[in-house]
């Protein structure tokens, strides 16, 4: 009975593991010494777990930031998978305090700050229903002469 109990138990734990969503991150910060510029590069892939379910939006939240990214039905890869990258570009024009923000795959509105420090991805779904992801986050610096 007490290896039943404990089969049963695994066997749910694997499905519970199975049916979440996993996201991965890849955050390059990069540096351009040329023309003083800098900035960073977002990639996320993630799979959702309920086949059929289509994501409306999602929201990456990571380093005090929040990104909210919209209509991701284009960015679907395979079924059920997605990725989308967005970029955010800061540039300065040589005169102190005149810096520049350019964003790309996302829009300025949809960057803001968070009042806590925490990482998560939001997927919203078209039905409604909202989930939170796991992620697993690989960071990259690199410096441009």
């Amino acid at each position: 009975m007490k290896k039943l109990v404990a089969i049963g138990i695994f066997v749910f734990l694997g499905l519970y593991v199975k049916a979440q969503d996993s996201a991965y991150v890849d955050v390059v910060n990069w540096a351009g010494g040329v023309c003083c510029s800098s900035g960073e590069r977002f990639s996320v892939h993630f799979t959702v777990a309920q086949p059929g379910y289509k994501v409306d939006s999602m929201e990456l939240n990571i380093d005090g930031m929040g990104y909210k990214v919209r209509c991701l039905q284009s960015m679907e890869v395979h079924p059920d998978e997605y990725v989308f990258n967005f970029n955010i570009t800061n540039t300065n024009n040589e005169v102190p305090n005149n810096n520049h923000l350019y964003y790309e795959g996302i829009e300025a509105k949809d960057v803001f700050p968070l009042t806590v420090n925490y990482e998560l991805l939001r997927i919203y779904y078209h039905n409604g229903k909202t989930r939170n992801a796991p992620i697993v986050i690989h960071r990259q610096m690199l410096a441009y002469s």
